[in-house]
């Protein structure tokens, strides 16, 4: 079993604690080229040319030559949660309380998380989550499933697992996440609304009809 990092947003960190997001979409890079239209089945044996096999899935297309290999691992894997954080006193004295209690406790002087909307006004110093170390992650994710397709392939059901609340008011119309945004009749677009609020801006927007990979995940911690 292999564990590895994986960035959350503050809505989406609420969303997985909340019991709703269980699923992830990450750009796949370098995006495929080529003609052929749809991957390979996942590639456990008959490894491109250029890759070791370690258990870990690999997609391909034949047509083409583009393979890649899973950088969120294989069904059985860990991913731990990185999220924007804060302490009140030294690193090795917050990690030390950590390891003393297994984990962050909430307790101390920290972590604390942004995504814990109680601390938004405290003054904190906020930390940028790519710098969370293991020890400060809360969040244990173990993989399910991973599968590569077009983004706007996404099915009602799985733009649901992303993480989207229902209005409140109404309770038929879905929004791209608990705080803010759109809503609409169809989880579909309010998904799109969610995906183009990060990827737009980095040459990814729905429009462009991207490779994701999709990430199925159960909460372990």
């Amino acid at each position: 079993m292999t564990e590895r990092p994986i960035l959350f947003s503050a809505p989406m960190v609420r969303a997985i604690l909340d019991g709703r997001k269980t699923q992830t979409r990450r750009v796949v890079k370098p995006q495929p080229t080529g003609t052929s239209d749809r991957p390979r089945d996942r590639v456990h044996y008959g490894i491109p040319d250029g890759y070791e096999h370690d258990g870990e899935t690999f997609y391909a297309w034949q047509a083409s030559g583009w393979s890649a290999k899973s950088p969120y691992g294989s069904p059985g894997d860990r991913m731990w949660a990185r999220e924007t954080w804060a302490v009140d006193a030294p690193l090795d004295e917050v990690r030390r309380e950590c390891e003393d209690v297994m984990g962050p406790s909430g307790w101390g002087h920290g972590p604390y998380f942004r995504a814990d909307l109680v601390h938004e006004n405290s003054g904190l110093t906020w930390r940028p989550s790519i710098f969370m170390p293991r020890w400060a992650s809360r969040i244990t994710l173990e993989v399910v499933n991973v599968r590569v397709e077009r983004v706007q392939e996404i099915s009602e059901h799985d733009a649901v697992a992303e993480g989207l609340s229902n209005d409140e008011k109404t309770k038929l119309l879905w929004l791209p996440c608990a705080e803010k945004g759109k809503a609409h009749i169809s989880p579909v677009l309010a998904y799109r609304d969610l995906w183009n609020s990060i990827n737009t801006k980095r040459g990814h927007g729905w429009d462009t009809k991207p490779w994701v990979w999709v990430i199925e995940f159960k909460r372990c911690i």
